[in-house]
């Protein structure tokens, strides 16, 4: 399933695909480029990891403390663990916003309470990454 796209430039867009799960189970989300221009041998477009949005390295820490006690996800590895991303947008070459919304009364963050709506920005460095010798 793919939640929310928003485009690089012309010919490349960014996808968040992410299938059920949620809280410590939120086990794929996942964050790709894909070119437009660029079929596999079956003719689907191709595309590329960028971010695997359930092991996210937060080595500064950035998203404690927690917000409520029994918060997951949180820490030196951080885990986008709401059950719907509602959107992604570009904020530069290496970074992206996300947006993951209540639901209400769905949790992810944390299994005792309803989530809290979340908007996430997630470092990408590969969002720049190009296919051989292709310019923009």
């Amino acid at each position: 399933m793919v939640a929310d796209i928003d485009a690089l430039n012309g010919r490349r867009v960014v996808a968040i695909e992410h299938f059920g799960g949620r809280g410590e189970n939120a086990n794929f989300r996942s964050v790709y480029v894909v070119d437009l221009r660029h079929e596999d041998a079956e003719g689907f477009l191709e595309k590329r990891l960028v971010v695997d949005l359930t092991n996210i390295a937060g080595p500064a820490l950035v998203s404690l403390p927690a917000i409520h006690a029994g918060d997951v996800g949180l820490g030196s590895t951080f885990r986008v663990a709401c059950e719907s991303i509602e959107a992604v947008y570009v904020l530069d070459r290496e970074r992206i916003l996300l947006a993951c919304d209540n639901n209400f009364p769905n949790w992810g963050r944390n299994p005792g309470l309803a989530d809290d709506n979340e908007f996430i920005v997630v470092n990408a460095p590969g969002l720049e990454a190009r296919h051989g010798s292709d310019r923009d």
